[in-house]
């Protein structure tokens, strides 16, 4: 299937070009995953503003003491992927610290021992 107008993602990409290098790189993958989300979903007008009034009605809800998009982002697993890459960085700089050399550390997503691993080990670092 053919892409639907694939210049505006590349366009709205353009336009990113000062700013924060990482920043820059982190929006710019937000943008093509998004748009190749819209794509692939197909999504209609009607679905985008009931996803936009979501988006709306969760900024509503947030305070000073309440941020629901910490909700958000843990309720789609976000929060808990994003522990899991930090831990994996961290196990795999004290692997190369402690041996001397790089080492491959497991994907906390292979196995539901080393997600559990993972958290405990989140936990313990932050902590």
């Amino acid at each position: 299937m053919d892409e639907v107008f694939p210049e505006l993602t590349e366009d709205v990409i353009a336009r990113m070009k000062n700013g924060e290098p990482r920043l820059r790189e982190v929006v710019t993958l937000l943008v093509r995953h998004l748009h190749a989300f819209a794509r692939e979903a197909s999504l209609t007008q009607d679905e985008w503003r009931a996803g936009i009034d979501f988006l709306t009605r969760t900024g509503q809800k947030c305070s000073e003491s309440r941020q629901e998009f910490i909700l958000l982002s843990d309720i789609l697993g976000v929060s808990m992927l994003v522990d899991a890459i930090a831990t994996k960085r961290v196990m795999a700089s004290r692997n190369q610290l402690s041996w001397g050399r790089s080492t491959r550390v497991r994907s906390a997503s292979s196995t539901k021992a080393t997600r559990s691993f993972c958290v405990r080990r989140t936990a313990r670092l932050w902590s």
